[in-house]
């Protein structure tokens, strides 16, 4: 049981790591890097990092470990709120958004944290043999210790449900599914450390904490692995146009298609716009709408091709530009930008240029005209 615990944080310590940088590359709707959420994974990847040198027989200084693990923790939960925020919305928030008493919950963790900190030394046990400490002193750092967790209890679900409200009010989108994924690794966390301080307060069996490291480890992996596996097969970006090494081969001499299996195909593309409205997506391709109306990728590019007279992309700006025409006309006092956004565009340049294209003139001349 010693060697199991370093040898699981281990492997979630690489993977937070790996799928950090993965991340790194990400951009966000409006053209901007994921920052704050390659922060949270590079959080998260500290956090297994000091598990693994805590739990390591063989490490020194094990207070200091645990204390930054402490503090650590408290900043986890607020990181994945403005995250999320971050990817839902495109813009990169700032960590003083938050309110004073978020800062003030944070302090009081370190503030307590830091006798932990102080009672570290160069020996590989917790207690150290060349200062024995009095009774009285361990009373109090665990007294600090249990305050920290209790901060950090009473925190995370207070994020959690804020992460929640935000991905409930977010425009549905087939490609934003993984972002729940983070709030389980949170969520996880959580319940864990509920469940560490009971043992430890119990005296329960230490096999119990290789128990809970396995499922801390196994949740997390599970999640980031699902998260890199959707990077390794990203969703394009509709509102530019495709490239050769994207691009799906057009052999339509060699494939016939039914006019029965047209109009089929034809229903459900009408179905998917007008009902799902699921060219809002900003990570469309034309791989996952196939797949969301159940028919072969070829079969649909064919059909938008020869029965529509159109190619997947622009069929995809026009029926964007189209919403955004009603909402041009409809909400004065929404934002050129909050439009494009809301429509499925990465930026309102973007958004600029498929507009005049398409109807010859920029979205603000659009809407002083309708006036």
């Amino acid at each position: 049981m010693a060697g199991l615990q370093p040898s699981l944080y281990s492997i979630a310590l690489a993977l937070c790591v790996f799928c950090s940088g993965l991340l790194s590359q990400r951009l966000t709707r409006t053209g901007r890097p994921l920052r704050i959420f390659t922060l949270y994974l590079g959080f998260e990847a500290l956090g297994f990092a000091l598990e693994l040198l805590t739990a390591h027989p063989a490490t020194p200084y094990k207070s200091l470990w645990l204390g930054l693990l402490l503090v650590t923790s408290l900043l986890t939960a607020p990181l994945l709120w403005l995250a999320l925020r971050e990817t839902v919305t495109g813009e990169t928030p700032r960590l003083r958004d938050l309110a004073w008493p978020h800062f003030a919950v944070i302090a009081v963790g370190v503030l307590c944290a830091l006798p932990v900190i102080a009672n570290a030394h160069a020996g590989t046990t917790w207690a150290n043999p060349a200062s024995p400490s009095r009774p009285w002193h361990y009373a109090y750092l665990h007294e600090a210790m249990l305050i920290c967790i209790g901060l950090f209890t009473l925190q995370a679900p207070y994020y959690l449900r804020r992460t929640r409200e935000l991905l409930r009010r977010a425009t549905p989108s087939p490609g934003r599914a993984w972002l729940h994924l983070p709030v389980i690794i949170v969520a996880t966390t959580w319940g864990l450390a509920i469940l560490r301080t009971a043992q430890c307060a119990t005296h329960a069996p230490v096999e119990w904490v290789a128990l809970f490291a396995l499922v801390d480890v196994s949740v997390t992996v599970g999640a980031l692995y699902l998260i890199v596996r959707r990077e390794f097969h990203p969703l394009a970006d509709v509102s530019t146009a495709p490239t050769e090494a994207t691009a799906l081969p057009c052999k339509y001499a060699k494939s016939a298609l039914e006019s029965a299996h047209v109009d089929r195909i034809r229903r459900k593309l009408d179905s998917a716009f007008a009902d799902q409205r699921l060219h809002h997506d900003c990570q469309l391709n034309l791989r996952t709408l196939s797949r969301i109306i159940g028919e072969k990728p070829h079969y649909v590019s064919q059909t938008i091709n020869q029965a529509l007279g159109s190619t997947f992309y622009d069929l995809i700006n026009l029926r964007r530009i189209e919403d955004a025409r009603q909402r041009l006309r409809e909400e004065p006092n929404t934002t050129v930008l909050e439009i494009a956004l809301a429509v499925g565009f990465n930026a309102k340049s973007t958004f600029n240029t498929a507009f005049k294209r398409h109807t010859g003139q920029t979205p603000s001349a659009y809407r002083r005209q309708t006036d």
